[in-house]
């Protein structure tokens, strides 16, 4: 049985304690891998790149029978937080962060939280649908800021710039040193730069990026 795990201190896929004999777990950054193997050492666990990665992104945006299911959902979606296809085109940056109860600020703004705006579905044929239009609203922007590590992932596999910085969980700092090569057009910013606003008390993070 194979399970993925997010970031140690998030609520994981799969608790490794919970693991049993005979499954393998997929971490995506050292410090869960490190954890999981202290905590159940009987465990199968690789250290992998994040599934996303893995994805051929312009060979699904270039699916015209996808495109052609997908696109009317796009537009009323974005439709949904005052945005649309030549909108988001025209602006010099787009901010794509989340608007839940994982964001590091205590009251979250964003233009779009596109992870959450386009939560679809996970059967087979909801999430070609909802992977599109995530990917297409990336594809569509000059420039993005955001805190949510899929967001950065799509960016960096349409080679769109961005500004990556992290939310309560700590998934982009935890991640980013194991997939920076990954992530060439991302860039991790640090608290110290973050624009001022009222955070949530949180674990500072251990890392640091110039």
């Amino acid at each position: 049985m194979r399970h993925s795990m997010r970031p140690r201190g998030t609520s994981n896929t799969c608790p490794p304690t919970a693991a049993t004999e005979g499954s393998l777990l997929f971490c995506r950054d050292p410090q869960s891998y490190h954890h999981v193997q202290s905590v159940n050492p009987h465990l199968e666990v690789i250290l992998a790149h994040d599934m996303a990665f893995h994805l051929d992104a312009y060979q699904l945006l270039n699916d015209q029978k996808l495109r052609q299911l997908a696109k009317p959902i796009l537009e009323d979606k974005l439709h949904e937080v005052g945005l649309n296809e030549r909108t988001v085109r025209q602006k010099l940056s787009i901010d794509l962060s989340r608007l839940d109860s994982e964001s590091r600020f205590a009251s979250p703004k964003s233009e779009a939280d596109i992870s959450h705006l386009f939560m679809l579905g996970t059967w087979p044929h909801e999430a070609p649908t909802a992977a599109w239009c995530f990917l297409k609203t990336i594809s569509l922007a000059s420039k993005i800021a955001t805190d949510r590590l899929h967001v950065g992932i799509g960016s960096a596999l349409l080679g769109k710039p961005c500004e990556l910085r992290d939310n309560l969980s700590l998934s982009c700092s935890l991640s980013f040193g194991s997939i920076t090569l990954s992530l060439r057009h991302c860039r991790l910013l640090r608290p110290d730069i973050l624009p001022w606003l009222p955070c949530k008390a949180h674990p500072p993070p251990a890392w640091s990026v110039a």
